[in-house]
């Protein structure tokens, strides 16, 4: 067996450059077999496209052209990668599938320079094995086709590594050439990714704990030169007004009202951190996201043993040799552990995904070694699990080729929205509508202002995370259509659809007179609502003067008559505008929501409980069924209140969705509790 090992090493020696010509063809198949023509919806990259366009635009600066008014400045993610798409968007404009193939190309970069980096480190089989490994990765591959800069900071990094230890052994103590390219391609890295400043800070300390003093003082001070225009044009120009300072200090980005992060708050973001990527994003790292949720417990087990092999080996090469990476991945991942929990993701480890899988190889062969102290810590223990790693991540993806080859065919035959989640194809399918059927001077208020301008090519912004409606509402009114995302119940996109709870819902509930259905489509419902920016009570009430002049067809102005009447004291009036909801209109959820909120705001939730009844017996709903265990609550029908929301449950309303009717009707619900009082 030691004979044919031997025989294997030498021919892996001998032939390496056929070696990692062929792992980069399978590479190459894989990020082909797996590609993805969409735009990912995560938003990032329409701000680097359009930064990349502004580049190309004369007088603009580097901004962004999607935001009302003027471009504005852009100040957050440094031009690097942009600058990379800029040639490409000259020659070929905003071609998506051009842009992605660079991040593609940058991705077998990546994987050809970790094989240059580690070649020294380890024996041939290890390496073969290793650089495997990182070529079949999962995230690795499922980056590689995506408009983001993850990928290309990741090959500069690389880059920058193997530049700075072929300087080390070149050049002991004078800088010569390969120093001053190790220094370009670090202040390359800095302006693709301002978090490249680990490396540069790993380097610093790397100079100085090897006493090179020379090059530390070069470094240092060419470093700055070479990164000060972009910082003193980031201190003087505002810009978007926001920094990632800004995001490091707050609690909740998505909830600014909860201030600012105390010692307490941080130790707690860091501890929250280091258990979530030790017990899930590692092991999304090693077999790739969508398996937790079939798998969780197993999977959450693995990703703590591979933490802390990862842990044990980094700390180990830390200890017997003080490595240039081993400071770099301890800085970068630092970083990741204090920085806000609602943004903790597998992305985050994307950039150093290739020393990672090495530290876990080398902390996992040198625990199996010593606990069976004959065996070589870094011979086939070391090949043997970083092959498994390889063989791990290319079974996870073969898995996924079929039904990605069916959403690429489907994608050609002209469905563009082919494999998008019904939440995202029904927010697209808005912009569509949006280009086709409003001028193109029209602004819209949506939460993904992004990537709705990419397919409406309307200029769009976010509503403020404020918890002022009036204030939220004088933004809006600056805009032309609000966009009402509908991302109910699916977990990922919960976040989205809690500041939307927060801070859009109650601005089109109180001034719900002031936005006219435009648009909607299926569920999970996506709804663009036109602003009107000149109703007002007393036009309505003009209008009230004579029954006549109100349009029978108009919803909302019965709905708009009904409050008024209702804060007039004509209750009988306003019945009649109510009726004609329910008879005319047939009365939606939303409607008969609003109905019994208007009864219970004017102490009448018996008639309210009517209505809903009523309703009832026409169909069965586990909205109205919920809407009537609040009502039952008021009234102190406590059994019925608990039986209405079993029921509720029973028929598939959420807890959220229990908690967003409790809120619009102002009454309490403890969905636990409650329910357990049912009868039997």
């Amino acid at each position: 067996m030691r004979v044919k090992l031997e025989k294997l090493e030498s021919w892996i020696e001998r032939n390496h450059r056929l070696v990692l010509t062929l792992i980069l063809g399978g590479s190459l198949f894989l990020c082909l077999a797996l590609f993805d023509p969409k735009p990912n919806c995560g938003g990032d990259n329409v701000v680097y496209i359009t930064l990349a366009e502004s580049i190309l635009r004369s007088g603009d600066g580097y901004s962004l052209i999607f935001t009302p008014g003027e471009p504005e400045p852009y100040t957050l993610a440094p031009f690097g990668y942009p600058l990379l798409l800029a040639p490409f968007s000259a020659l070929f404009g905003r071609n998506l599938i051009v842009f992605k193939l660079l991040s593609l190309v940058f991705t077998i970069g990546s994987v050809a320079i970790f094989s240059f980096l580690i070649r020294p480190l380890f024996a041939p089989l290890t390496w073969a094995a290793l650089t495997l490994a990182v070529a079949f990765n999962p995230e690795i591959v499922n980056y590689s086709h995506w408009i983001l800069s993850e990928i290309p900071f990741l090959f500069f990094s690389l880059l920058s590594l193997k530049l700075f230890l072929v300087s080390e052994t070149k050049e002991q103590e004078k800088p010569g050439h390969w120093f001053w390219l190790a220094l370009a391609s670090t202040a390359f890295t800095v302006h693709i990714r301002t978090i490249g400043l680990m490396f540069a800070g790993a380097l610093f300390i790397y100079y100085a704990l090897h006493r090179k003093w020379i090059k530390l003082v070069l470094f240092t001070l060419c470093l700055v030169l070479l990164l000060a225009p972009w910082m003193i044009r980031s201190n003087l120009i505002h810009g978007n007004g926001v920094s990632y300072m800004d995001q490091f200090l707050l609690v909740d980005n998505w909830f600014p009202e909860k201030g600012v992060v105390s010692i307490a708050d941080l130790a707690g973001r860091i501890k929250f951190n280091i258990q979530v990527y030790s017990s899930r994003h590692i092991a999304q790292m090693i077999v790739g996201s969508g398996y937790e949720t079939t798998n969780g417990l197993a999977l959450s087990a693995i990703s703590v043993i591979a933490a802390f092999l990862i842990y044990f080996g980094l700390l180990r090469n830390l200890f017997t040799r003080t490595h240039i990476m081993e400071l770099f991945a301890i800085s970068y991942t630092g970083v990741f552990l204090i920085w806000p929990e609602m943004w903790n993701d597998v992305r985050f480890l994307v950039p150093i995904i290739p020393l990672l899988l090495m530290y876990l190889v080398d902390g996992a062969s040198t625990v199996i070694c010593s606990l069976a102290r004959k065996l070589p810590a870094h011979g086939i223990f070391s090949a043997a699990i970083a092959l498994l790693l390889a063989v791990i991540g290319l079974g996870a993806q073969i898995v996924r080729i079929p039904a990605n080859s069916q959403m690429v065919s489907q994608y050609i035959n002209g469905d563009r929205y082919a494999g998008y989640l019904a939440s995202w194809r029904h927010l697209f399918e808005a912009a569509d509508w949006a280009r086709e059927n409003t001028p193109e001077s029209s602004v819209f208020t949506v939460r993904k202002p992004s990537l709705f301008y990419l397919h409406s090519g309307r200029k769009s912004t976010i509503y403020p995370f404020s918890r002022n409606v009036d204030s939220v509402f004088a933004q809006i009114l600056k805009t032309d259509y609000v966009v009402l995302h509908g991302l109910k119940g699916i977990e990922p996109l919960e976040t989205y659809h809690r500041t939307t709870i927060e801070y859009l819902e109650p601005v089109i509930e109180k001034y719900r007179y002031n936005f006219k259905l435009a648009f909607q489509t299926e569920y999970p419902t996506t709804r663009v609502w036109e602003v009107d920016r000149y109703w007002n009570k007393e036009k309505e009430l003009e209008k009230l003067r004579k029954d006549s002049e109100l349009d029978p067809s108009d919803k909302a102005a019965a709905m708009g008559a009904a409050e008024i009447l209702m804060e007039r004291g004509q209750l009988d009036s306003a019945e009649v505008f109510i009726q004609r909801i329910l008879t005319s209109h047939y009365g939606s959820l939303p409607d008969l929501l609003q109905i019994t909120k208007l009864y219970i705001q004017h102490e009448n939730p018996d008639r309210a409980r009517e209505i809903l009844l009523a309703e009832l017996e026409k169909a069965s709903s586990g909205t109205l069924y919920a809407i009537l265990a609040h009502v039952n609550k008021a009234l102190g029908l406590e059994e019925e209140s608990a039986w209405c929301l079993n029921r509720a449950f029973s028929l598939g309303v959420t807890e959220l969705g229990l908690t967003a009717i409790g809120k619009k009707l102002n009454i309490e619900l403890r969905a636990a509790e409650d329910s357990s009082k049912a009868k039997k």
